[in-house]
């Protein structure tokens, strides 16, 4: 996968999306730069298609993608112009939350096996639920959490010895 900057120098947008893509050739991570519409290029957009019924036409127009077109049309029909005035905003309600039945058990289980990982300690619960309830990420919070996590990174060296 290659990926490209984009860089546009566009005073009207107020706020830009940092996407980052990393390149499966050299590793490397590359940054892509994303400006959210502002109303009156979405207005812009929905009038000039209105006039010319050329798709196209309007996107360059107005400096859009053809499916930033079709997103914010498809909402001019639903709900007209008001549909286009502030883009819909979706916050996670449940944010970094773990139902406490499913905390307690990973407490449980990293107490009775030490040993025990986090990928280990969410596999089991995750069988136990037949569904993935919790991730391997979600445990290691609330390990810490509980100061029940004391992973160590160790480097281990192999050393070639030539007789």
């Amino acid at each position: 996968m290659v990926t490209q900057i984009v860089n546009s120098c566009r005073n009207n947008f107020d706020k830009i999306i940092i996407l980052e893509y990393i390149n499966t050739e050299n590793k490397e991570r590359t940054k892509k730069y994303i400006k959210l519409t502002t109303f009156e290029q979405r207005k812009l957009l929905i009038d000039t298609f209105l006039k010319t019924h050329n798709i196209t036409f309007s996107c360059k127009k107005a400096g859009v993608a053809l499916n930033t077109f079709r997103k914010w049309y498809e909402r001019y029909v639903e709900y007209g112009i008001e549909g286009i005035r502030k883009p819909r905003k979706h916050i996670r309600k449940n944010l970094g939350r773990i139902p406490e039945k499913y905390a307690l058990r990973v407490i449980e289980l990293k107490k009775i096996n030490p040993k025990w990982g986090r990928r280990t300690i969410a596999s089991v619960i995750n069988g136990e639920n037949n569904s993935k309830v919790i991730s391997p990420g979600g445990v290691q919070k609330l390990l810490v959490r509980a100061g029940l996590w004391n992973k160590i990174k160790s480097t281990f060296y192999l050393i070639k010895i030539v007789f």
